[in-house]
C-alpha cells in the first residue's frame, strides 16, 4: 500500500471517527437532553394556557356574582345600621309594640338621632314578660347593642331599665 494511501485512510479513519463523536454528542445531547426538556416545556406552556383560560372563565363567572353580592352588602348593611329618622321611629315604634304584646307598661325616653343612636327603655310589668321583651328585641330587626340593663323587683313586679345603642354605620360607607 502506497503511502499515499495509507494517509488518505488514516485521515479517512480520523474524520469519520470525529464525525461519529459530533454526531453522536448531538444525538446524545438532543434526545438525551434537549427533547425531553422541550416537551416539558411545552406541557408547561399548555398548562398555563389552560390556568389563563381557567381564570379567564372564573372571572367571567364570578365578576357578575360579586357585583350583585355588593349591592345585597348594601342591603344588609341598611337593614343593620341606623340611616334616618325614619329608621329610628320605626325601631321606636317596635319597641313599644313589643312592650306591649308581651304586657309590659312604660316609656322610652329618647328617640335616637344620627349622632347619638342610643334609646332609654323602661317598662314594668312581670318577670316572665320582661324576659320574653328582651328575648323579642334581641331577635328583632335591626342590630342593636344592650349598654346597660337594671331589674328592680316592686312587689310581684318588676321593673326593666335598658340603655339600647344602635350602630352607626362603618365609616367607609
Amino acid at each position: 500500500m502506497s503511502q499515499f494511501r495509507k494517509h488518505f485512510f488514516i485521515t479517512l479513519g480520523i474524520a469519520v471517527f470525529a464525525v461519529s463523536i459530533f454526531f453522536g454528542t448531538f444525538f446524545y445531547l438532543f434526545f438525551g437532553i434537549i427533547a425531553p426538556l422541550s416537551i416539558e416545556f411545552r406541557q408547561v406552556q399548555e398548562n398555563i394556557e389552560t390556568i389563563e383560560e381557567s381564570t379567564k372563565d372564573f372571572r367571567g363567572r364570578i365578576s357578575p356574582a360579586l357585583t350583585r353580592e355588593e349591592s345585597d352588602i348594601i342591603k344588609i348593611e341598611k337593614s343593620f345600621f341606623v340611616y334616618s329618622p325614619d329608621t329610628a321611629k320605626e325601631f321606636i315604634i317596635f319597641l313599644e309594640t313589643a312592650a306591649r304584646r308581651n304586657n309590659l307598661t312604660g316609656e322610652i325616653n329618647t328617640l335616637p338621632q344620627a349622632n347619638n343612636a342610643t334609646a332609654s327603655v323602661t317598662v314594668s310589668g312581670n318577670f316572665d314578660d320582661a324576659i320574653i321583651f328582651l328575648r323579642e328585641i334581641e331577635n328583632g330587626p335591626l342590630l342593636l347593642a344592650i349598654d346597660g340593663i337594671s331589674l328592680r323587683a316592686a312587689g310581684d313586679k318588676i321593673s326593666l331599665s335598658l340603655q339600647i345603642r344602635l350602630p352607626t354605620p362603618p365609616q367607609n360607607s
